[in-house]
């Protein structure tokens, strides 16, 4: 079949089309997006657009001229509700694609906004891709070097903390939590400072600092107080549950899984909850609860599953493990 050859003036008004819809989704869903964390129904009511947004995401940045800085603004306006919707793959994707074209492009001009590598980065740490995540947050952070106390850097230095955890680097870690808490204490972003003692918690916990964690903790559960944020205070019950169930008393802590998982279920977050039931199913099985530990490592997966989450292969492996280790499920 011969290729069909779009007049330029009906060229320029299918671009102004797909442009035109762009816009209506960064008219409509950020409002939507900043309820995320405080009514479920936010997240209800995204869904129900959400195969027409990966669609304005795909068929846009399929073609020779993209509009780009909307879709730049797009991305970075829809980043937490894709996070919640375990979409890492295709926002690395998307990121990418748009980084592609600014360096193809240099009629775009300007630079390159920070925050679109900053979701190709967190992209890369969600998907165990930790090296080329701290290479591009190290690059990021260079950007800054003359604005050191930015506080878009406060989120940086907390995600590059993430990947240094995964690979165990706990001392730099901890370091790049300490920057971003004073970066944010400056700016007042007591939600950052909260999720970032958190993390902190878990890093001297992982360096046997058991005091040190619980202090962490209890410095975070006095920010969280102040804040009236549903999501942030399901997500310290589920991290104390996990704290106190494996560094001091198991019974204490299963009422505090129960409660965080009811949390994320009322909020909708079907990748939080199903992290909070793994925890709590890795936690079942090695104090010798295997017919509870799979039930909810299983409810978990199929979370993960339907959300295409690369959660799902850790899970796998974890019952893939026990049944080789010969534990039985009744």
């Amino acid at each position: 079949m011969d290729d069909v050859i779009v007049p330029n003036d009906v060229g320029m008004v299918y671009q102004g089309w797909r442009t035109r819809v762009i816009n209506q989704f960064l008219a409509n869903l950020p409002p939507l997006i900043a309820k995320i964390e405080y009514d479920p129904s936010a997240i209800t009511t995204l869904d129900e657009d959400l195969s027409s947004l990966i669609d304005a995401f795909n068929t846009n940045l399929a073609i020779p001229h993209i509009p780009f800085d909307p879709l730049c603004r797009l991305l970075k306006a829809t980043n937490k509700y894709l996070n919640v919707r375990g979409l890492i793959q295709q926002q690395v994707e998307w990121g990418q694609a748009l980084l592609r074209y600014f360096l193809d492009h240099p009629e775009v001009g300007g630079d390159i906004d920070i925050a679109v590598l900053a979701i190709i980065a967190n992209g890369f740490e969600r998907l165990g891709q930790l090296e080329d995540a701290i290479n591009l947050y190290e690059f990021i952070v260079e950007l800054f070097d003359d604005d050191l106390n930015n506080p878009n850097l406060g989120a940086i230095y907390y995600n590059m903390a993430l990947a240094y955890q995964k690979q165990d680097n706990f001392a730099s870690a901890i370091e790049a939590c300490e920057l971003a808490i004073r970066i944010d204490t400056h700016y007042l972003d007591n939600r950052a400072v909260a999720i970032t003692r958190m993390l902190l918690a878990d890093l001297h916990f992982s360096l046997g600092d058991n005091r040190a964690g619980f202090g962490q903790m209890k410095q975070a559960i006095t920010v969280i107080e102040h804040l009236n944020n549903p999501s942030i205070l399901a997500l310290y019950t589920g991290k104390l549950a996990f704290f106190m169930a494996r560094y001091d008393n198991f019974e204490k802590a299963i009422p505090l899984f129960q409660s965080a998982m009811t949390q994320w279920e009322l909020l909708g977050d079907k990748e939080q909850l199903g992290l909070v039931m793994f925890n709590y199913a890795v936690l079942l099985q090695e104090t010798n609860h295997p017919a509870d530990a799979y039930r909810y490592a299983y409810d978990s997966l199929h979370l993960f599953e339907a959300l295409n989450h690369p959660h799902q292969e850790t899970v796998k492996e974890a019952l893939e493990t026990w049944e080789n280790e010969g534990h039985s499920t009744t």
